[in-house]
């Protein structure tokens, strides 16, 4: 004869109660970061290049062309970033991933090896230095010992994000990171192309 369909425990976009052995288990949200199909299946952390925000019933993949996550649960578009070899820019509400060697922005001077890198935080070669951390002009040094390369973040001040994700709710301002185009010169050295001399 025909089987009786019983409907899933829980339906997409939450989870049953593992321990609930009533038959009715107890549904839950389905966690911010994580995909849930339903029935009794476990939450399903999403992938490295996708997030998910509470309630999902699958994790949606980052919009931006080269973009990533720094980890897997990202709960927000928010926590997508750059993947290796790109850099963030902000501007009028775009958003956009651009290449760190892009002949027509800037043909050298660029170090940028890791994930999740933006304007602010565009590391430098040794030699290179720019006016600050807005600037995607990249000026090469006359003397190329005296710029040290690096962020124009002060890297001894830094506000580090909480644990591995990306930091949508902490991204560093020039404030927050004493952003300062001084952080780009070797010691001793400061001003416009690290060309003025210190005492030392």
């Amino acid at each position: 004869g025909a089987r009786l369909q019983l409907a899933p425990p829980c339906l997409a976009g939450s989870f049953a109660d593992a321990s609930d052995r009533s038959g009715d288990p107890t549904c839950f949200n389905c966690t911010a970061g994580f995909q849930c199909l339903g029935s009794d299946l476990e939450p399903d952390a999403c992938p490295v290049g996708t997030w998910a925000p509470a309630g999902s019933r699958k994790c949606t993949a980052c919009a931006l062309s080269h973009a990533t996550t720094l980890a897997e649960a990202a709960t927000s578009e928010d926590d997508c970033c750059c993947d290796e070899d790109y850099y963030l820019v902000n501007g009028s509400g775009t958003r956009e991933c651009v290449a760190c060697n892009d002949k027509e922005r800037h043909p050298e001077g660029t170090a940028c090896e890791e994930k999740g890198v933006e304007l602010l935080t565009l590391p430098l070669a040794q030699g290179w230095w720019r006016v600050n951390g807005k600037s995607i002009k990249l000026l090469k040094c006359p003397v190329p010992d005296a710029c040290a390369g690096g962020t124009v973040c002060d890297k001894s001040n830094r506000t580090e994000p909480n644990g591995t994700q990306w930091p949508q709710r902490q991204r560093e301002t020039a404030e927050m990171c004493n952003a300062q185009a001084d952080n780009l010169c070797s010691p001793n050295h400061k001003g416009p192309l690290c060309q003025i001399c210190t005492d030392g």
